[in-house]
């Protein structure tokens, strides 16, 4: 595996940030008896935003989520409740058992509940839906057994600054002998919604998940990887995509050749990878001061530079696979268009948004 690090000042990854060490700061009002997850996500988001203005961000961010739904980690998709009519999926609810630091950006959260015995386990690059309580609590309608077309429907009648921020999440494993899941969080900077939940969760913490029931017969509703007959492919990846990364990843089979570029924050972050990357053509790529999916982009335009007409003339014999933030997918599509490989072979998805979005005043009661 090669890492290249950029020149000059690196971003700060997630040790380097105060905000990382809320929860346990004596001035966050983090600590102490009483504090519920929601009063403490609440307070770690307020407290950490500062002079930053991740506040206002976060409502702002919010009142754009409003139209459909945004997802932190998939693309915006909502057409409607008939769409989710036949969808497999049902609500769970779950409480944190444990959460884990990982790496300067990453943070596991492992939740439980008997109910996800009915979870349908799966892997590959297959996305839950969470839903993230902006209030201390969920709304009352909002309850564990309702399928998606209902849940969906009692998430839009919720009042906007009450309503839980809905995030796309691949499971780093399920259990369900167990009853329990594990997430990977990646801890943008500043922290956004789900970031803020991660670093302020404890024990007991409650958490809503939508995922595909086990008796509904569409274990691998989710899943977009979709290789074919390919014996060779590229997988490219922000943070953000990395627990799908994993997922991929033991499912090739033993004839097939991988290439993965990752661009991280820190070498640590990608080395959360090193136990399923073993084996494979590896290349890192530290971000240092460049926004998000900059430097993946670049990677994948050299690379197609190099092996792309190799590519274009293997047809469906090759596959790509490349997740990042959701503004380059667009030029990212053009450099595969561009060296001539069939859109049939590539998959491209955005799985989080880079937007700036103005301060303004947080009423109290919104998470922050």
């Amino acid at each position: 595996m090669s890492i290249i690090a950029p020149a000059g000042p690196t971003w700060l990854s997630g040790f380097d940030v105060a905000a990382t060490y809320l929860p346990v700061h004596p001035g966050s009002g983090l600590s102490g008896p009483g504090k519920s997850g929601g009063d403490r996500v609440r307070r770690l988001c307020r407290w950490a935003g500062g002079t930053r203005g991740l506040t206002g961000r976060l409502v702002r961010a919010a009142e754009q989520n409003r139209v459909g739904e945004q997802a932190g980690h998939g693309p915006l998709a909502f057409s409607g409740m008939s769409a989710f009519r036949n969808s497999p999926n049902i609500l769970f609810e779950t409480t944190v058992t444990a959460t884990r630091r990982l790496s300067p950006g990453f943070v596991r959260v492992t939740l439980g509940d008997g109910r996800l015995r009915d979870l349908a386990p799966y892997q590959l690059d297959q996305r839950i839906k969470i839903m993230l309580p902006v209030t201390g609590d969920y709304p009352a309608g909002l309850r564990a057994g309702l399928p998606e077309q209902g849940w969906r429907h009692e998430w839009r009648s919720v009042p906007d600054r009450e309503r839980p921020w809905l995030r796309s999440y691949t499971a780093y494993r399920t259990r369900p002998a167990a009853g329990e899941l594990d997430l990977d969080f990646y801890l943008h900077q500043p922290h956004g919604p789900a970031s803020c939940w991660a670093v302020a969760a404890r024990p007991g913490d409650r958490l809503l998940l939508s995922g595909p029931h086990i008796r509904a017969g569409q274990p691998g509703y989710g899943v977009q990887w979709a290789p074919g007959p390919a014996t060779r492919v590229l997988i490219a990846a922000d943070e953000t995509a990395y627990p799908a990364v994993r997922g991929i990843l033991p499912s090739l089979a033993p004839g097939v050749r991988a290439t993965i570029l990752l661009e991280a924050g820190a070498a640590a972050d990608a080395a959360t990878l090193d136990d399923v990357t073993a084996g494979h053509s590896v290349e890192v790529r530290l971000r240092g001061a460049a926004r998000g999916g900059t430097v993946l982009t670049a990677m994948v335009g050299d690379w197609l530079a190099e092996h792309g007409p190799a590519a274009a003339g293997a047809g469906s014999r090759f596959y790509a696979w490349i997740a990042t933030e959701s503004s380059k997918i667009a030029h990212v599509r053009r450099l595969f268009t561009e060296a001539h490989i069939s859109p049939e072979q590539v998959h491209t998805q955005g799985y989080w948004h880079d937007r700036p979005v103005r301060d303004e005043a947080v009423n109290e009661g919104t998470l922050t």
